[in-house]
């Protein structure tokens, strides 16, 4: 039962990681450039979601790792995920083509599991 509530946490941080990206777009779409046609926005989608990934990746997984019973598998079975749907869309370029920000948001996302999950075993 753990698993499948690690799990699940893990898929929630990926929806949460979708969720961020698609508000930033909108917030583009609606405040800074707006009027454009929506293939103008699905360009820019694929230029803002890597750096939405990275600012929010340390936060989220912090907050998250609170909740699971081992931070570093939640980190672990999200990269799973995170691959698995990254591969889906568009193949091995699906992660090639933005390495170092996957590379970095998936750092951050371990610093953010491993700090949370030290301040748990603190309290």
């Amino acid at each position: 039962m753990r698993w499948v509530k690690l799990a699940g946490l893990a898929l929630l941080a990926e929806v949460a990681l979708i969720a961020a990206a698609i508000f930033a777009v909108f917030v583009y779409s609606v405040a800074i450039h707006p009027g454009q046609a929506p293939a103008f926005y699905e360009a820019q989608a694929s230029v803002i979601a890597p750096w939405v990934a990275v600012a929010v990746s340390f936060p989220l997984f912090y907050w998250m790792s609170r909740w699971a019973f081992s931070p570093l598998a939640l980190w672990a079975v999200h990269v799973v995920i995170d691959v698995a749907l990254s591969m889906s869309t568009d193949g091995v370029n699906g992660i090639t083509a933005i390495l170092p920000f996957w590379l970095t948001s998936q750092a951050l996302k371990l610093l953010g599991c491993w700090l949370g999950g030290r301040r748990n075993l603190q309290h």
